[in-house]
């Protein structure tokens, strides 16, 4: 079918006076590069470039040049190449004759090639509807829009190769400008921060001159980075400059250091600072942070939230009242012969008896069972097994065939809920009543009772 082909476009070539194409004996190439590199196309000669070698392959719609010190060899091997060499200069220059060479091309698989004559074809005839076809372009009007064109059409904009949206291109290009800004910042800070210790006092006064001035939001992440793991009378400082700058990014940076700060004194004056900003998402950033998996920062979130007066996040602060936690533990585990003296193995059969080892069978009226233990699982205040179950014949005793079941250790990846005592003190300070640790004690009472107050609450104990 494929010479079929190639004769019919060979026959078409020469009714439109075009030289038929000529089957070469040469053979095409197969390039050795330095560093291990191949590649397989067909070297073209190009007398104007002695120190080059150029390559043309099957999938490249342009020939590729190297130096002739990156070639090791050049192994000759027969392919389609060759003809295509051969008979390319020969095409006549008519839109039909480029195209009609252009099928032969994709016949013999050389995809950059045939793209380069259905090219040629509109160039010669731009209104060639065939070859526009073939090189995916859409007919619009009485225009042809090729792949970039249609993407400019829908009024979209080409961003390191993609098509986006021009309000995406404009969130890029605000959220690259910010990335450089906060570069900046931060290398501004790092310098600031070592004039602060300069032995010249103009310098140090300079430096804490210029950093009480920042208020630009772009500087909150820098200021983070130099000074959040400095001395607790700088850290108070920081406190007090994020509380300076408006916008949600120190809103957020204020609450970071809150979660992370170790020192009492330290973490209420920051939450001082936070506090007077009166930021509605204050208790939202609070509620978030009980999900962590990080026990202490959950507990200093509940003592945030009651130290703020977030009466709403009471049915929250519940749901954290435990944390879970997998863990690889040893467990004692009855084993599942259930203490049989022999290792034997029931099973029914279809007479509604029982069959023994050996192929014995035994018929049983009816068919008890023994119960067995099988694996674990640990929950709060209390461990449980699985069940199960093996037949015995029916009107034995049980405890005659069946000893204490022995066990075994055996690692098991259980579940472990852990208590947060800083989170029982928060709600108890929200609330003014403590149902402990009973979940389903404080759910009962928040659906019955429980109304958020207004009033002013004491101040929760520091955790």
């Amino acid at each position: 079918m494929a010479r079929f082909r190639a004769r019919k476009t060979a026959a078409v070539l020469f009714v439109l006076g075009v030289a038929p194409m000529v089957t070469s004996t040469a053979r095409a190439d197969r390039i050795m590069l330095r560093g291990g590199g191949e590649i397989k196309g067909i070297v073209l000669k190009d007398p104007s470039q002695p120190k080059t070698v150029v390559i043309q392959t099957a999938s490249a719609t342009k020939p590729l040049t190297f130096s002739r010190d990156q070639v090791l060899s050049i192994v000759r091997e027969p392919g389609p190449l060759d003809d295509y060499v051969v008979n390319r200069d020969t095409v006549q220059a008519v839109a039909q004759a480029q195209y009609d060479f252009g099928l032969w091309c994709e016949e013999q698989k050389l995809t950059g090639p045939a793209q380069i004559h259905y090219q040629r074809a509109i160039t010669i005839d731009p209104l060639f509807g065939p070859a526009h076809k073939k090189l995916g372009h859409v007919l619009q009007g009485t225009r042809w829009l090729t792949y970039d064109e249609q993407r400019e059409a829908q009024g979209l904009v080409k961003v390191r190769g993609k098509w986006i949206s021009r309000v995406e291109k404009e969130k890029l290009d605000a959220k690259e400008a910010l990335s450089s800004e906060q570069a900046s910042w931060a290398s501004r800070l790092k310098l600031l921060r070592r004039k602060l210790y300069d032995d010249d006092r103009t310098i140090r006064e300079q430096a804490e001159s210029q950093i009480a001035a920042i208020r630009d939001p772009a500087a909150v992440p820098g200021l983070l980075h130099t000074f959040a793991r400095d001395n607790e009378a700088v850290r108070i400082r920081l406190g007090e400059l994020l509380a300076a700058i408006e916008g949600p990014e120190a809103s957020e940076a204020l609450v970071s250091l809150i979660l992370a700060e170790m020192d009492n004194d330290v973490r209420q004056t920051i939450l001082d600072d936070l506090v007077r900003r009166r930021d509605n998402e204050t208790t939202v950033r609070f509620v978030a942070a009980l999900r962590s998996k990080d026990p202490v920062v959950v507990g200093r979130a509940a003592w945030a939230l009651a130290a703020t007066k977030s009466t709403t996040a009471v049915p929250k602060m519940v749901e954290a009242l435990f944390q879970s936690e997998k863990r690889m533990v040893m467990v004692d585990v009855p084993t599942a012969s259930g203490g049989l003296s022999g290792s034997y193995g029931f099973s029914q059969n279809l007479s509604g008896g029982t069959s023994l080892p050996g192929g014995a069978s035994r018929g049983f009226s009816t068919i008890a069972s023994q119960g067995v233990l099988t694996g674990v699982a640990i929950a709060p205040g209390a461990i449980a097994y699985g069940g199960g179950s093996i037949p015995v014949p029916a009107g034995s005793n049980p405890a005659s065939n069946f000893g204490p079941p022995p066990t075994q250790s055996v690692p098991s990846r259980v579940t472990v809920h852990q208590p947060n005592l800083e989170v029982l003190k928060a709600l108890e300070t929200l609330t003014g009543v403590n149902f402990g640790f009973d979940q389903p004690a404080w759910r009962r009472w928040i659906g019955t009772s429980y109304h958020p107050q207004t009033e002013p609450l004491r101040r929760v104990p520091q955790p």
